[in-house]
C-alpha cells in the first residue's frame, strides 16, 4: 500500500511494515507517531503567518499550518500545527500539534542542529523532545554520528536486502 512504511529494527535484525492506517498511533510506545516523523509536505496544508515573536534562538515567525482537506485532516489526526521558525536560519525549533477538536495535544522542541560540511542549509535537529501536553509524558530523540553522504547499494533497499 502507498501509505505503508517499512522500518528496519536492528534489535530484531529485520524490517517491519507499519500500515498506513497506523500512522497516527503512538510509535513503539513513544509520544511520536509516524505522521510526526514524516517530511512536512507544504502543499497538503494552508499556511498562514500568525506572529513574529522572540524565541530562545532569536526572532521567530509563528506559522499556522491547517490541513488543506478534511480527508487529510482526518488521516493525520491533527486539526492544525503551529511552528516556530527562526528568521535568521529558517530552523524549526518548536511545533505545537492540535487535536481534531482544536485543543493543544503535543509540543515538539528541537535543538542542536547539524548540517553537511560547508552546506548553506538549515540543518537537521539532533535533539528532539515530544511532550504530550495532556499527560506530561515525553519522549526524547537524539541522533548521533549523522552521516549526510552514506554509501548504499540499491539492493540493500530491496525486500531481500532488508532481510525479509
Amino acid at each position: 500500500m502507498e501509505d505503508d512504511f517499512w522500518l528496519f529494527l536492528p534489535s530484531l535484525g529485520k524490517p517491519r511494515r507499519v500500515a498506513g492506517s497506523s500512522k497516527k498511533i503512538s510509535f513503539v510506545g513513544t509520544q511520536y507517531t509516524m505522521v510526526d516523523l514524516q517530511s512536512f509536505e507544504r502543499e497538503r496544508y494552508k499556511n498562514k503567518l500568525l506572529a513574529s515573536e522572540a524565541c530562545a534562538e532569536g526572532p521567530c515567525w509563528v506559522i499556522e499550518s491547517v490541513p488543506a482537506t478534511n480527508e487529510y485532516r482526518e488521516d493525520i489526526g491533527y486539526s492544525k500545527l503551529c511552528a516556530w521558525v527562526v528568521k535568521a536560519n529558517f530552523r524549526t525549533v518548536r511545533i505545537d500539534y492540535f487535536d481534531l477538536a482544536g485543543a493543544l495535544y503535543k509540543r515538539q522542541t528541537m535543538k542542536d542542529f547539524t548540517a553537511p560540511q560547508g552546506a548553506a542549509t538549515k540543518g537537521l535537529a539532533t535533539h528532539r523532545v515530544m511532550t504530550n501536553e495532556r499527560t506530561g509524558a515525553s519522549t526524547t530523540m537524539s541522533l548521533n554520528d549523522v552521516d549526510f553522504n552514506p554509501s548504499f547499494d540499491r539492493n540493500q533497499f530491496s525486500p531481500s536486502g532488508l532481510g525479509r
